[in-house]
Parts: structure tokens; C-alpha cells; sequence
């Protein structure tokens, strides 16, 4: 029993960090005065197995795979996370620098034709993605009060990936001046989004939500909150849910809100997927830290417990990606349980990063 080809993997792809950060990016553009109805954006969870999954020696990797990737950070700037995906096992690269683009546009919105973010309550703009013309789609931003939303159409090379739905930052409340330190942000992200690659022969659809709590003092702590998230691709579903997720560095850029330099991250949720039939729970129980200042893609430190049906899996990650941690081999240590006694694990398996992600 394997979680399958499309949906597996997610720590590869760079777009929930992205997600995130844009988001981010994009709240702050748009942080003035004034309260308005919301501009939430609705969305439907797809339809997942939700009895739980007996853990062996036979489906291990499949289940370390999905769980390593939601503990290196469901909302991560640089490990990626578990809202990402790689269709085909591609590089979504196309889509992070695409919606990047579209939020910059949205922000260029703001700061181009207003003096300030407050006095464009109530508008809505459009605006094409290249910044030219139509060939490549349109991105409108529409603001009322502190709440904001994209509404992408058609917008990106077809050629290469497409994004169309929208995306919204709502109940935005913030204490000092966010991007300069001390300061605090709230804020709701509801999304629905759908990518399309290859000329229209691949698409992925995330749709979901969570809270975003940030603190900037000393050191820069995310806290993500009542999170869920769907994911689609290739016939394949995956439901993300009771999503809690903390990360924190003492090294960051208050603006971008990247960490620049140890990204120390817990992850707890709830996974259900069409390809393993059923849900296990995972749990963080040693923070995951990843070395982005030396460009790591996967953590050196961490440990994550995944409870399904009288059985558990204990991952033990020792070293990274890049060797800059001790080198240590194996980098992971998978045990499994296979009757609920965590006292005792049956199997032992062992993986390097480049054989547990291909």
C-alpha cells in the first residue's frame, strides 16, 4: 500500500513557503485603517478515506515521505512542506517564482496609484501578469479595510504553469509597524487555487485555510493554526487537518519573513489520502531545524511520531542534505511498530535523503 506517485514527495516542491511568504508579503502591502465585510474565499475539501492505516515494513517509505515533508514545515520559507506538491516528481520552481510575480503585481497596485494602502478601501484593480499585456493573464486585487484578495485569471505562461482562482488575507490585525521589528501580525489566508502545467497537461488544485500568528522581536516565531488543506493532482486526493505548526529563527529578514539562517520547526497534523486508503496522525516530538544558511533543502536534527492502526513509525533524522551537520550516515532512521507497543519497534530501516526523495 503506497500514497502514490503525485502526491507524495511534497517536500520537493518550493511552493507552500512561497504561499506563505507571498501571503505575508501581500497582507502588508495592504495594512491600513477602516473596517469592511470580509473577502474570504470559499472552497471544497475533495473527498478522502478517513479509516485509519495499519503501518508495515511494506508501506514505511511511502508514509515517512508524507510525513517528512509536513514536519520539515507545512508553511516553511525554504524546507518546503507539506501544501506542495510535485506532480511527476517536477520541480515546481515555475510556480512559486509565477505567484510571487502575481503578488508583486498586486502590491505594485497599491503602491503605484495610491499614497497609502488605506486609501484604496473599496477598489478593485486589474492588472496584467507580465506587466504588458494580455498574452500572459490578469490578476486583480481588490481591497476593503484591512482584508485583501487576489483573483488570478489565466495568469502565467501556459507553456509553462498557469495559476487561476484566488487567494485572500482577512482579520488582519497587527501591533507596531510590520517589517520592522518589534512587531506582531495576525491574519486568516483562505484560498482555492488551481495550476496548471504544460500546456494544460498536468494541474494541481490547493484549496484551504489557516491562521497566521507573527512575532518579530529577538527572533522571528510563525505560528500557523486551525489549518486544513486539499490537495489534487493525477486522480490522487490528499486532506490536511488539525493543522498546528510553530517555526522560529533568530536569523531573518523582517520584510521578506525568510529565515537566513537555522529554521527550528514543529509540525502536528492529521493526513488522509486516497493512495494509502486511510489517515494517520503525525506528531512532532523533537523540533525539526533545517540549515537554510548553508542552502540545505531537508533537516539535520528532528524526530516525528505517525500513529495509525495498532502501529507507529518513529522518524530519527541525523544528518541533511548537504553534510554540513556531521555528516552522519544514515541522514534518516525509520522504526516501525507493528503492534501499537512503542517500547519496542520491529523493523529498522535506514535512507539517505536522495533515496527516500528521488
Amino acid at each position: 500500500m503506497k500514497m502514490g506517485a503525485a502526491i507524495t514527495r511534497f517536500i520537493k516542491s518550493r511552493l507552500p513557503g512561497s504561499l506563505v511568504t507571498a501571503f505575508i508579503a501581500f497582507t502588508l502591502a495592504g495594512c491600513g485603517a477602516g473596517s469592511a465585510p470580509p473577502l474570504g474565499v470559499s472552497y471544497t475539501l475533495p473527498t478522502v478515506p478517513t479509516t485509519g492505516v495499519t503501518i508495515n515494513a511494506g508501506n514505511s517509505q511511502a508514509v515517512a515521505q508524507d510525513t517528512l515533508s509536513g514536519s520539515a514545515g507545512v508553511m516553511s520559507a525554504g524546507p518546503r512542506g507539506v501544501s506542495g506538491i510535485a506532480v511527476s516528481g517536477d520541480s515546481k520552481e515555475p510556480v512559486k517564482l509565477q505567484l510571487e510575480k502575481a503578488v508583486r503585481i498586486a502590491n505594485k497596485l497599491l503602491t503605484d496609484k495610491y499614497s497609502s494602502p488605506s486609501a484604496a478601501t473599496g477598489v478593485s484593480q486589474t492588472k496584467f501578469c507580465n506587466n504588458v499585456d494580455a498574452t500572459e493573464g490578469t490578476v486583480t486585487l481588490t481591497v476593503q479595510g484591512n482584508d485583501e484578495r487576489l483573483d488570478f485569471s489565466n495568469c502565467g505562461d501556459p507553456v509553462d504553469v498557469v495559476i487561476n482562482g484566488a487567494m485572500a488575507a482577512t482579520n488582519v490585525s497587527y501591533t507596531g509597524t510590520p517589517g520592522s521589528p518589534p512587531f506582531t501580525l495576525s491574519v486568516t489566508y483562505t484560498f482555492d487555487l488551481i495550476f496548471t502545467y504544460n500546456s494544460g497537461a498536468q494541474t494541481v488544485a490547493m484549496m484551504g485555510r489557516f491562521d497566521i500568528d507573527v512575532n518579530a522581536a529577538g527572533s522571528l516565531t510563525v505560528t500557523m493554526s486551525n489549518g486544513e488543506m486539499g490537495i489534487t493532482s493525477g486522480g490522487e486526493s490528499v486532506v490536511l487537518s488539525n493543522i498546528l505548526e510553530t517555526r522560529s529563527c533568530s536569523s531573518y529578514n523582517a520584510s521578506t519573513f525568510l529565515c537566513t539562517g537555522v529554521m527550528t520547526a514543529s509540525s502536528n497534523y492529521t493526513i488522509s489520502g486516497t493512495n494509502c486508503g486511510g489517515t494517520v496522525t503525525v506528531t512532532t516530538t523533537t523540533p525539526f531545524q533545517i540549515d537554510l544558511a548553508n542552502g540545505a533543502k531537508y533537516p539535520f536534527t528532528g524526530v516525528a511520531l505517525i500513529s495509525g492502526v495498532s502501529s507507529n513509525l518513529r522518524i530519527t533524522i541525523n544528518d541533511d542534505d548537504v553534510a554540513a551537520n556531521g555528516s552522519s550516515s544514515p541522514d534518516i532512521v525509520v522504526d516501525i511498530d507493528t503492534d501499537g507497543n512503542t517500547a519496542v519497534y520491529e523493523f529498522t530501516q535506514n535512507y539517505e535523503w536522495s533515496t527516500v526523495f528521488i
